[in-house]
């Protein structure tokens, strides 16, 4: 008779949690608040020195697994800056501006003064430098995330509330253009110093035109 034996692996998943949930059990222990306050004055001087904010995160996290001292596997989601909130300015409220007005506007100059067609795109996920004009989220929401970065607050501050007073729509006007963010990047020269330059001067005398 012949026996056959498999060999059995029990496989632990790990344990899943975010920063600021690793911190909420930290806070349990004995020391949690002079300990942040070195990994604070740490991250400052890493700063100093020239490391960047990713790998100041990375250090951080591992300091807080260090000082929680569990031995059992663990992911740790967090945020290393920079921070983009996401925003679109379909999306704003108490906006004065009508976006699907103002892309009328554009797309029929072009039609008249440049024999173009215009070419309307959502970009990364709302993510660019005019995500700081204005919160599609409430501050609450946006606050959430900040607390899972895991760089201190005033190493990297983002004042959400000044951001939501101001509330100013953006819209990116990009030149045409190909290859964007590689080394071969270009751009069209006209579109650049010309064609929207132009509208933007256009824009200011119809502005009444694009408002809700």
């Amino acid at each position: 008779m012949q026996v056959v034996y498999k060999e059995y692996k029990k496989v632990t998943k790990p344990r899943v949690l975010t920063y600021d949930e690793l911190i909420q059990l930290c806070q349990k222990k004995s020391g949690f608040e002079e300990f942040m306050h070195k990994v604070t004055r740490s991250a400052h001087k890493a700063f100093q020195a020239g490391l960047s904010y990713q790998e100041i995160t990375i250090e951080t996290v591992q300091k807080v697994l260090d000082f929680y001292d569990k031995k059992e596997a663990f992911v740790v989601l967090t945020i290393a800056p920079p921070y983009y909130p996401s925003m679109n300015c379909r999306h704003l409220k108490n906006s004065v501006v009508d976006i699907e007005k103002l892309i009328a506007l554009y797309s029929r100059y072009l039609a008249d003064t440049a024999a173009a067609r215009l070419t309307v795109e959502e970009f990364f996920m709302g993510i660019c430098d005019i995500s700081y004009c204005a919160l599609e989220k409430s501050v609450e929401e946006h606050q959430k995330i900040i607390d899972s970065i895991a760089v201190p607050e005033n190493l990297y501050p983002i004042d959400f509330e000044k951001i939501q007073d101001i509330n100013v729509p953006g819209i990116n006007l990009g030149p045409w253009g190909k290859d964007l963010h590689q080394l071969t990047e270009r751009v069209y020269e006209k579109d650049m110093l010309e064609t929207i330059p132009q509208f933007l001067l256009y824009l200011l005398e119809h502005i009444d035109s694009i408002k809700k």
